[in-house]
């Protein structure tokens, strides 16, 4: 395929390749059959993470719905450009990730709609989808607590705003609750995906040899917590409990146990960043500083902090099973068979340590799937109803009615964007 950093240049005579320093910022804009361009859009997001791939994920399916943009393929014929590329966009509108003030200012003094989707300074002429982050240390706290860790560790990386925010909820949640909270500030490394030095982790470890509780800023530093564990003879959840943030699945699954993560719903700041540009570029002007939080994050519990597997094993075995197929139409005797015991010994643990029975909790991992889907996708119920392990739509309406008090339309509508 052709480069598209370069162009042809063919005189009589001679065979030459001339190289156009202005590359694709300068082509041509695509038209509409009625002769009307197609806005070009350009993307400054890093895709060698979940976190920038979900938030692609999520523009794309904003155009699968309105497919009216024209974005350019770069290097490598990636649809992102970086922050340097951008200073010769001659487009319409930008989504991007700008971590300082140099970057915001230099993309804002294009003068172009644009759209940041990470929140890293107190006020930003550019406006921006942001996950808050309030809501994300206030979730990793109320769910590291119910461990009943007298001493929790949190790992986060240093001099990013988003991450102060996020450091002042855990904080507060967890001294409100008489815990005792720890603070490693990493050094931000990007080229080596915010890893440091594993004798930070290792030396952090030692100075407690009671059990603890660790929050890790991103799964990379979770994935070096828990080798720094093994390498130090530590039981994963017995004696460290660790909690990651982002979800990423092959980190997640990597990790041995697996990692308990924070699903930051990404791809949500990639849709909503998409649909707010289309409205600044409707407008035809950069439009008002503006913050729009995407939402609904929830724990994806693995082994890593899973309370069950400090009360008993077979209930944490059974529930692993329900987790890792929630999204099935599965039943108590497959949960039974799983676990290794009778039935009726399954369901006296369940009711002593999980509070409800095992058709109860089937029934509530189904739902929460659901509802999730609900309030933040926009496929239709038979979908939904396939991917929750629900047998057909009246089921899923029916469970929808009694754990809601709505219809599932109901709940969606509540939920949608304004």
């Amino acid at each position: 395929m052709r480069n598209p950093r370069k162009s042809l240049d063919v005189k009589p005579g001679k065979r030459t390749v001339k190289n156009k320093s202005d590359g694709p910022t300068h082509s041509r804009p695509r038209r509409r059959a009625n002769g009307t361009p197609i806005p070009r859009v350009a993307l400054c997001i890093r895709l060698d993470s979940t976190y920038g791939r979900d938030k692609l994920s999520g523009i794309l399916a904003y155009l699968r719905r309105n497919p009216r943009w024209d974005i350019p393929l770069v290097v490598n014929n990636m649809p992102c450009m970086s922050p340097g590329e951008l200073k010769r966009w001659r487009g319409d509108g930008v989504i991007g990730e700008f971590y300082t003030t140099r970057q915001v200012e230099s993309v804002a003094a294009l003068g172009i709609p644009m759209v940041n989707t990470v929140d890293v300074i107190a006020s930003s002429p550019i406006p921006g989808v942001y996950i808050d982050e309030s809501s994300v240390g206030k979730l990793a706290a109320e769910h590291l607590l119910i461990l009943q860790r007298s001493v929790v560790l949190y790992f986060e990386c240093k001099n990013l705003y988003y991450s102060r925010k996020r450091y002042h909820c855990f904080q507060e949640e967890i001294l409100s609750r008489g815990g005792r909270l720890e603070v490693h500030w990493m050094k931000d490394h990007p080229d080596l995906g915010q890893l440091t030095d594993r004798s930070s982790y290792l030396q952090a470890l030692k100075r407690h040899t009671e059990p603890i509780a660790v929050f890790a800023a991103t799964d990379r530093i979770a994935l070096e917590v828990v080798r720094a564990c093994h390498e130090l003879n530590r039981k994963i959840p017995e004696e460290v409990a660790i909690l990651g943030c982002g979800n990423d699945e092959i980190i997640c699954q990597i990790a041995q146990p697996q990692l308990s993560s924070i699903n930051l719903k990404t791809q949500e700041v990639g849709f909503r960043a998409a649909e707010l540009l289309d409205q600044l570029m409707g407008r035809g002007a950069p439009g008002e500083t503006s913050l729009h939080f995407a939402g609904n994050q929830e724990i994806i519990v693995r082994g890593s902090s899973d309370r069950y597997s400090l009360v008993n094993k077979d209930v944490a075995t059974a529930m692993q099973y329900i987790r890792a197929h929630s999204n099935e139409a599965i039943y108590v005797p497959d949960v039974v068979h799983a676990s290794g015991v009778s039935r009726r010994k399954l369901e006296v643990l369940f009711h002593k340590h999980v509070g409800r029975g095992i058709y109860q909790e089937i029934r509530s991992s189904h739902i929460a799937i659901a509802r999730r889907l609900l309030t933040s996708t926009t496929l239709p119920l038979s979908e939904i109803c396939r991917r929750s392990g629900f047998n057909n739509v009246s089921a899923l309406e029916w469970a929808i009615s009694q754990s809601e008090g709505c219809t599932a339309g109901e709940l969606r509508a509540k939920h949608a964007a304004p």
